[in-house]
């Protein structure tokens, strides 16, 4: 059998070859065989990306004593990024000085959002930014502000017809002072630079979705909300009474509505008795209404403790669409301090089954971005 010479290879063939890498270190190892090989991935047109589990925390714990009971001297920051790769079934480390004292929140695509741990007591502690771990790219956030960000969205804009070069940012900042029932709702594009926010009413959960702030409130109904004026548009009930919405979740042109209900409490098994149910917006003329799904069809949905984001898995070879990445929190005793648990739940056959359970903190998922 003749040798192959694989410098050789057609760059067509190259660049079908290297969008089916889900894995950017894979991508980034595909890019450093030659010249040639480097010309057919370009970062700017990467792959699709399965997305990292991230660990949020970046304070060290102590001989396994929780950070709450720690002086504040005492305790020690990490630089370090830890990152679970669904690809590679391990636990990575990325050396990141600019997350020193800082604590992570998403779930993101390209950027994380990165603001002052509340366990530092640094006297000039940064305003938060969005940060690319790969890239070490920056934004900077206007808020002079230590209070608790959630992002709503982080990623291309969904409203741009430019493709992927406008990043929206929409990041939910909670706890305003002199308001109890209200949060401020910050909303950002890059192709205008101009930051405009909004006090919206305080929820549970909330998503960017065409251009509104859907946001659940009470466990009675969703809020539309128009993020230029902060003026609820319109309402629409929960499809049952007293029904707490666990999550709202953007999903190529569909408005989903997640519900995490365990059946039980198990301390031997993490999550099989975990339970989704999966409800979809039906936009009827003058009537919007929530439609049970039995199933999501080609989808996954990645979920933390809070929010969470939608992807094909015919993106990517070997993963099965009609799943429900999420995160739970599990104890194997009465006694335990407790670990937090990574599982899949197979909307199909109505399953839960645990990907990782060794994991100390609670995290967040990010689609990394190479540019």
């Amino acid at each position: 059998m003749p040798e192959i010479n694989w410098a050789e290879v057609h760059p067509d063939l190259l660049h079908l070859i290297a969008k089916k890498l889900g894995d950017i270190s894979n991508f980034i190892r595909f890019r450093a065989v030659c010249k040639k090989w480097r010309s057919a991935a370009r970062l700017s047109d990467p792959p699709p990306q399965l997305p990292w589990f991230l660990k949020t925390l970046t304070e060290q714990v102590v001989e396994d004593v929780p950070l709450l009971f720690i002086p504040r001297s005492d305790i020690r920051f990490r630089s370090e990024l830890d990152f679970y790769s669904l690809c590679s079934n391990k636990t990575h480390t990325l050396q990141l000085p600019e997350i020193h004292r800082k604590r992570l929140a998403g779930p993101s695509k390209r950027y994380i959002l990165v603001e002052e741990s509340p366990y530092s007591d640094r006297p000039d502690a940064l305003s938060p930014f969005l940060l690319n771990p790969l890239t070490g790219t920056r934004i900077p956030l206007p808020f002079k502000t230590t209070r608790f960000h959630r992002p709503v969205y982080l990623g291309p804009d969904p409203d741009s017809t430019s493709g992927n070069d406008v990043l929206a940012v929409v990041i939910l900042i909670g706890r305003n002072r002199d308001a109890r029932s209200t949060d401020t709702l910050a909303v950002w594009r890059s192709n205008d630079g101009n930051w405009t926010s909004v006090e919206v009413p305080r929820g549970s959960k909330g998503v960017y979705y065409k251009g509104m702030f859907y946001n659940s409130v009470n466990n009675t109904e969703t809020l539309v909300i128009d993020v230029l004026t902060g003026g609820v548009v319109s309402t629409i009930p929960h499809p049952r009474k007293n029904m707490y919405c666990d999550y709202l979740i953007e999903a190529y042109g569909d408005l989903l509505q997640v519900v995490n209900t365990f059946q039980s409490f198990d301390y031997t098994e993490p999550v099989q008795d975990c339970r989704f149910d999966v409800y979809c917006l039906k936009e009827l003329v003058g009537k919007p209404r929530w439609e049970k799904l039995s199933s999501i069809g080609d989808r996954m949905l990645f979920l933390d403790s809070s929010n969470g984001f939608c992807m094909k898995a015919s993106d990517f070879g070997g993963f099965k669409g009609n799943c429900i990445y999420f995160v739970t929190y599990w104890k194997r005793n009465s006694e335990d301090r407790g670990r937090y648990v990574l599982g899949r739940y197979d909307m199909e056959e109505r399953r839960a089954e645990v990907l990782h359970r060794d994991r100390e903190f609670d995290g967040t998922w990010f689609v990394p971005c190479p540019y």
